[in-house]
């Protein structure tokens, strides 16, 4: 007896460095191979606890734990078997000198029959953040069965069995609403079983994150005469809410007014004229709002547009003037130049006048446009006959024919 107990604490104390268990109080039981030690060193979820630890004595794991919270450690001895599943101590209260007998039955104190004890080795994720969205658990371990549950901060949880070494369990967001800590275990129901050590979870305060801002422009390259449009999505990875707030774009001497999100994404409109020549560095800054500002911080974003001075579309005429004398049948054609600019397009109306000298001059000549099929052109100039109207542009347009 006593050598089992001094192997198991001896080698948990070489291994494990549960030292206390040294001077803890011990019963091996041969049936099941388990050994018990009346812990009165202990803490159970960050407190004070006597506890009576089930190790298993070829492989010295943990098997389970029963704590006693309301026992002041550690006056408390005499660990005898009470029964086939249970156990007794005696505990003396310091304060009034009274002695007092602690009996306890437990599925971990039982027969090796029935279902085995969970034990319960790892979990991931082992650190979430606060305010997060509700998330799968994976445990790590032995002894689970398709009857296992998962318990979180002692509230039981939707448990799907994967394997008597694995199991995962639905984690609630409300169970990490507020910065602390998960006490993940599992537990069994009887026949045998049991509940498991528990492995914890810690909830840090909520991490904020970088979002990315990207900035689409309707046209990279514009003119002094053309609106921009530029549209911007805020995005804040997989996984994530879509960002809230606003933007504004700064950039070629123009501020732009905060532009509200919707879905993470806003449309600015530069209006013409706002930006200056050359090439201009669009910045937009995201800002988040009071509902986003616990997750996300404020971020930019960019993108460069080549701005040019518009020109202004016009265009000359130019034409000389002729004299048709009496019978003349010749040299009666005048020839009128329309020279378009700034990339003018469109149409230009003719037309002409015929002045009588002397005055009071009788059988005043006749002139007419266009009297023939349309003409030709050479050269970048074109004679139009035919009609009056120009739809030409970035030429030279010559038109008019005067007879007598």
């Amino acid at each position: 007896m006593e050598s089992l107990c001094d192997d198991v604490a001896w080698n948990l104390s070489r291994v494990q460095r549960e030292s206390n268990l040294l001077r803890s109080q011990c019963y091996p039981e041969t049936a099941n191979s388990h050994t018990y030690f009346l812990d009165a060193y202990a803490q159970y979820s960050q407190y004070e606890a006597v506890n009576i630890d089930v190790y298993d004595q070829s492989s010295y794991a943990l098997l389970g734990t029963v704590p006693f919270t309301s026992i002041y450690p550690p006056d408390v001895s005499d660990l005898v078997r009470w029964g086939s599943n249970g156990f007794a101590f005696r505990c003396v209260d310091t304060q009034s000198s009274a002695n007092q007998i602690v009996i306890l039955t437990s599925n971990l104190i039982g027969s090796s029959s029935g279902a085995p004890i969970p034990i319960l080795s790892s979990v991931t994720p082992t650190k979430v953040y606060a305010g997060g969205p509700a998330f799968s658990i994976q445990l790590t371990g032995s002894g689970f069965t398709a009857a296992s549950t998962v318990q979180v901060n002692g509230n039981s949880r939707t448990t799907i069995y994967v394997g008597s070494t694995s199991l995962t369990a639905q984690v609630l967001a409300s169970d990490i609403a507020n910065v602390g800590q998960l006490n993940v275990q599992v537990t069994t129901p009887a026949p045998g079983g049991g509940t498991s050590n528990y492995a914890t979870v810690s909830i840090d305060p909520p991490q904020q994150i970088t979002p990315t801002v990207t900035v689409a422009l309707s046209s990279s390259s514009i003119t002094t005469a053309q609106v921009l449009t530029v549209t911007v999505a805020v995005g804040g990875g997989s996984g994530n809410s879509a960002p809230t707030g606003s933007v504004t774009l700064i950039g070629g001497g123009y501020t732009s007014a905060a532009t509200p999100l919707t879905s993470g994404s806003a449309t600015i409109s530069v209006p013409a004229g706002s930006l200056t020549t050359g090439s201009d560095t669009l910045t937009v800054t995201y800002t988040p709002d009071s509902a986003s500002s616990a997750t996300y911080i404020g971020a930019s974003g960019s993108n460069s547009v080549t701005v040019t001075t518009a020109v202004s579309q016009n265009f000359a005429i130019s034409g000389t003037a002729i004299s048709v004398a009496p019978g003349s049948t010749t040299g009666n054609i005048s020839t009128i130049s329309v020279t378009p600019s700034g990339g003018f397009t469109g149409s230009v109306t003719l037309s002409a006048a015929l002045t009588a000298s002397p005055a009071g001059a009788a059988n005043l000549p006749t002139f007419s446009f266009g009297a023939n099929d349309a003409g030709e052109c050479y050269r970048h100039r074109c004679w139009i006959r035919h009609t009056h109207s120009l739809h030409h542009a970035g030429r030279h347009w010559r038109l008019f024919r005067g007879e007598s």
